[in-house]
């Protein structure tokens, strides 16, 4: 009898540690869900939405795949990009950051930054929710839009203020959309 409990007490050890353990698969798929959502909801130009997630949030998780897959957990500071395995561990780097006096801080599938959109969200848990990342910068990119007139403008400005990196940034853009369409 003992050593049938023990083998119970194992079998439900085992489930409970697999369910905890983050879904790389549910993570890696959701930013590009949401963007695909919200770019048809918008009618912005195809792929719009998951190319500009893929060039900031980006991480090489399928060697299959030509283009990067955006990932929910990531912060960018100083130039520097940072991915953690849940929300959790990023809430608790960009609260570290900020303690530091650290402001500048992108954050999430879009890299939405705290410092220019300080009421993008109410708290860093929305802020690392997909859904509320991919529809705030939507909602910002269709501002963009309207104030430039044109998605070249619009695009380049998503990233930066500065002529020279509003280029770089359209171009990495337009060449993802790219990559996302031939993997299609």
């Amino acid at each position: 009898m003992p050593k049938k409990i023990n083998l119970i007490f194992i079998f439900c050890s085992l489930i409970i540690f697999f369910t905890m353990i983050p879904n790389k698969s549910y993570a890696s798929n959701i930013c590009l869900s949401y963007a695909s959502r919200y770019n048809e909801i918008n009618g912005f130009p195809k792929n719009l939405l998951s190319a500009i997630a893929s060039v900031e949030s980006g991480k090489n998780l399928n060697r299959a795949q030509s283009f990067k897959t955006p990932w929910p957990w990531t912060i960018n500071t100083g130039g520097k990009g940072y991915f953690f395995k849940t929300r959790s561990s990023a809430i608790k780097k960009v609260k570290y950051l900020l303690k530091k006096g650290v402001r500048n801080i992108d954050v999430g599938c879009m890299q939405v930054n705290l410092h220019y959109h300080p009421n993008a969200f109410r708290n860093l848990k929305e802020a690392f929710n997909p859904n509320t990342n991919v529809r705030y910068a939507a909602s910002f990119l269709k501002k963009l839009h309207k104030n430039k007139g044109n998605w070249n403008d619009a695009i380049g400005s998503y990233h930066s203020g500065k002529k020279d990196r509003k280029k770089k940034y359209l171009n990495k853009v337009n060449n993802t959309i790219r990559l996302i369409e031939i993997s299609l």
